[in-house]
């Protein structure tokens, strides 16, 4: 059930907890925050709206483009060497989050923003948690020292890979396998990752973190629980209620949960929770930035090669 807490939520200021049940974003009003003076911009939603650090991460339409391209690369390499191998396709790019996605980047980061959502997932993806989809077929072909040989170079299971060199159906296996020629291919690397650049995945959690403990985002957590005890709830904040361990016990929300997961859309439309967050959020963001330009413009072209080669492949 970890997919169910792979986003974070959160809240502002002051006074009760009556509030509308509206489910898309609506625009630029600044509402002053007791937290400091300091005045966020009123937001049901931040998915729309960019971050500093979007540029430097895949976005979810580049992210579904270098996976397609390497499972191409991938399928079209195992074949040769008589294996038939697909990896699962799936033209879903919005990681369960469905309508609710953020348009600029792969990671939620604050959570649900929907009421929407909320009314019918619970704290759930879209559709539910998915089964596991492997199967005694597959585990019975990856342990074929001969599909191992294609596919990573060598037929030791207590190597993740070998040289190749050797032959199979015919044909000499390259160094790193199928899998190594594939990186090659979209990294410029037997070894090459097909995922964010450290630097760039290390800001995007740093600064997450440095948001959250923000003295105006714990000053808007703080509204957000009182809003929430005045509902009923007992959490300390948006983040407690998404990870709270009676939501993982099925695959699907149950009544309580989606009971949650309204009075928690309520809260955070009342007390402004995405507006403070993402406010803060950003300005964290934009330091890291201008704190790290030369290696983010690295992660960057990095990207862009990635993504060029990918399309390449794909005939885009």
């Amino acid at each position: 059930m970890s997919a169910m807490i792979a986003f974070v939520s959160i809240s502002l200021a002051a006074s009760g907890c009556v509030g509308s049940d509206s489910t898309d974003v609506t625009g630029a009003t600044e509402r002053p925050n007791s937290a400091g003076g300091t005045s966020f911009e009123q937001m049901l939603s931040a998915q729309d709206r960019e971050l500093p650090l979007d540029k430097y991460l895949l976005n979810p339409k580049q992210s579904k483009t270098v996976q397609d391209a390497y499972a191409k690369l991938l399928s079209a390499c195992m074949h040769g060497y008589g294996f038939e191998y697909e990896i699962p396709q799936s033209d879903d790019t919005s990681g369960g989050m469905g309508e609710d996605a953020p348009r600029t980047r792969v990671d939620g980061r604050y959570g649900y923003q929907s009421m929407a959502h909320a009314r019918t997932w619970g704290y759930h993806p879209v559709g539910g948690v998915p089964e596991e989809n492997s199967t005694a077929s597959d585990e019975v072909t990856h342990a074929n020292p001969e599909w191992s040989l294609a596919a990573r170079g060598t037929r030791d299971p207590g190597k993740e890979f070998g040289p190749g060199g050797r032959t199979a159906n015919g044909q000499i296996v390259p160094d790193h396998g199928c899998v190594g020629k594939a990186l090659q291919q979209l990294t410029g690397s037997q070894e090459g990752d097909l995922g964010d650049s450290e630097l760039a995945t290390s800001l995007k959690f740093s600064t997450l973190t440095d948001s959250r403990e923000d003295n105006a985002t714990r000053e808007v957590f703080r509204q957000w629980s009182a809003c929430m005890y005045k509902e009923g709830y007992s959490y300390l904040d948006p983040i407690a209620a998404l990870a709270d361990p009676q939501w993982q016990a099925g695959r699907q929300a149950t009544k309580p949960e989606i009971r949650v997961a309204v009075a928690d859309q309520r809260c955070r439309e009342r007390e402004n929770v995405v507006g403070v967050w993402f406010g803060v959020d950003r300005k964290y963001q934009q330091q890291a930035v201008e704190s790290r330009a030369k290696g983010l413009a690295a992660a960057k072209q990095n990207i862009d090669r990635k993504v060029k080669a990918a399309q390449s492949v794909l005939g885009k």
